[in-house]
């Protein structure tokens, strides 16, 4: 399953919790830290990076453009900058790069 990410993260344009990179991120480390491989956790720098990468100044700091017909239950589940500092913190912990969560857009 893995392999099948990195072209999907490329292309991704949803970005969010539910059905993009932000999402991926959190389900990458949760399979990371059960069974550690490499590739696993490449992939979620890979999807920390795409998220830095189309990340905007906005008047309430870096943030993303929100597709409006991203799946979602209620609506609430965008990466907002609020949600940025724990996903970081979490890739930069497993990828031992203090600085991730620093970079800014």
């Amino acid at each position: 399953m893995v392999e099948r990410l990195p072209d999907l993260v490329d292309r991704d344009d949803f970005l969010d919790i539910i059905a993009g990179s932000a999402g991926c991120i959190g389900s990458l480390l949760a399979l990371y830290q059960w069974r550690p491989a490499a590739r696993t956790l490449a992939v979620a720098v890979q999807c920390g990076e795409r998220l830095l990468a189309t990340a905007q100044t906005m008047a309430q700091g870096p943030g993303l453009e929100h597709r409006q017909d991203t799946p979602s239950a209620d609506g609430f589940f965008r990466m907002e900058p609020p949600a940025w500092p724990g996903r970081y913190y979490k890739l930069a912990t497993a990828n031992r790069d203090r600085a991730f969560p620093y970079r800014s857009v």
